[in-house]
């Protein structure tokens, strides 16, 4: 029998952790497990699966999703109904709403529940939420990391008992059939992403800057993505 997982995010849409869960599905279907994607709803412009995962949603739409009153509860009945019914061996959860709304179901003991930590382990304006992150981590005894680096958080001795596993961001394997044929000497750096401060946007602006003004190094930088530092940031090319 194969082993079943439940991969778990809102939807499939726009953040980086949607497409790394898209790849990841992926990567694990060809290891010879069951996979499931679960998402709270469809949303629009969705990132593709493989046609071999399965999709399932706990609502059928975004707007019944914000109609709910405590539409968070509401999410981890759902959840709770959906793994008695479909019993998954593993619950993998990704971003901090989910994870949370994920180590509620612990109780299921015939499932083994693992948070994923997408962001800085130390970021304060989760508040509330961190706390019961690490919480939540702590009775798990499971958690996956992106680096080295969100391990270091978790090298406190309550975190001891605790089994880290660092799975680095896949990327698509087609990747690699890609050629392309080389014209002329190209000092490029491409960035893809949320112009947001998480994405620190502006020391890479700066960077640049200082390679071609103090180094004179002819470098350029293309920047595609969309967000609310989108004026700061040209403004600062400018």
């Amino acid at each position: 029998m194969k082993i079943k997982i439940t991969l778990l995010i809102n939807h499939l849409a726009y953040g980086g952790a949607a497409r790394c869960i898209s790849l990841f599905a992926r990567l694990l279907t060809d290891a010879g497990y069951d996979v499931t994607v679960l998402t709270y709803y469809p949303n629009d412009n969705e990132y593709q699966l493989d046609s071999r995962i399965t999709r399932d949603n706990l609502i059928n739409s975004k707007q019944d999703y914000l109609e709910q009153p405590h539409n968070k509860m509401v999410i981890k009945k759902l959840l709770e109904d959906y793994l008695i019914k479909h019993s998954p061996h593993l619950l993998i959860s990704f971003l901090v709403d989910c994870n949370l709304i994920a180590s509620l179901c612990n109780h299921i003991f015939s499932i083994t529940v693992i948070q994923t930590i997408r962001n800085s382990p130390w970021d304060k304006e989760y508040g509330l939420k961190l706390i019961l992150r690490d919480w939540a981590i702590q009775r798990q005894g499971l958690v996956i990391l992106q680096n080295d680096e969100q391990a270091e958080y978790f090298n406190s001795p309550e975190y001891k008992h605790v089994k880290k596993y660092i799975v680095h961001n896949p990327l698509n394997p087609e990747i690699l059939n890609i050629k392309k044929e080389t014209y002329r000497p190209i000092k490029k750096i491409v960035a893809v992403g949320r112009l947001v401060p998480q994405k620190n946007h502006a020391l890479m602006i700066e960077a640049i800057r200082i390679l071609r003004d103090e180094y004179h190094e002819n470098y350029e930088l293309d920047i595609y993505g969309d967000g609310e530092l989108k004026d700061e940031l040209q403004s600062q090319i400018n």
